[in-house]
């Protein structure tokens, strides 16, 4: 009956070790503060607007519910350039042809039965894709965020948008002991 009493305390022990080293583990995936990103719209210098911009308005738009939807994530919305740990200036939306995948190819018979006709033709697919140039004081970095146009949950756009979000967090993930992030009193 003893034997069975110390293992059982081992295994709680083990258990707790256990939990402790997991509860680190996730600790260890939350940054101490979430860096701070400015979305907008890259302005040409002319200052005209034509139909490109507007596109590009409901890309930042996208970009920011991707950044404020995401769970447990590293990245916070602010409504200012001068409040932002990194600006992320969304420069193009365009949709574009991918390289193809796979090809048909079709077989005719003859009536003889002797002869046979075949024909291989590709079909053209097509993917999101948009590009933002991220700032950190000096320093950028192009992004990009892609998906396929026939994506059907939720739209090809915004989840280009999910994507685009994705690498900012991921660079942030990457490089956070080097940025200098703002804190609240700042």
């Amino acid at each position: 009956m003893c034997s069975h009493a110390n293992r059982f305390r081992l295994a709680l022990t083990g258990l707790g070790v256990l939990a402790l080293s997991v509860g680190a583990a996730r600790a260890a995936d939350q940054p101490a503060q979430k860096v701070k990103v400015f979305a907008a719209v890259h302005r040409d210098a002319s200052g005209f607007v034509d139909e490109r911009t507007r596109d590009l308005e409901q890309t930042v738009k996208d970009v920011r519910e991707a950044i404020v939807k995401k769970k447990n994530g590293w990245l916070q919305i602010v409504e200012a350039p001068a409040q932002a740990d990194i600006v992320l200036d969304i420069t193009e939306r365009t949709v574009v042809e991918r390289a193809p995948t796979s090809a048909t190819t079709t077989t005719t018979y003859g009536k003889d039965g002797k002869s046979a006709t075949s024909t291989t033709s590709s079909t053209p697919e097509h993917d999101v894709v948009l590009k933002a140039v991220m700032h950190v004081g000096d320093y950028s970095n192009e992004l990009t965020g892609r998906c396929d146009l026939g994506y059907m949950f939720g739209g090809p756009f915004r989840q280009a948008a999910k994507n685009l979000a994705n690498s900012l967090e991921d660079w942030v993930k990457a490089n956070y002991t080097r940025l200098q992030v703002k804190t609240k009193f700042d």
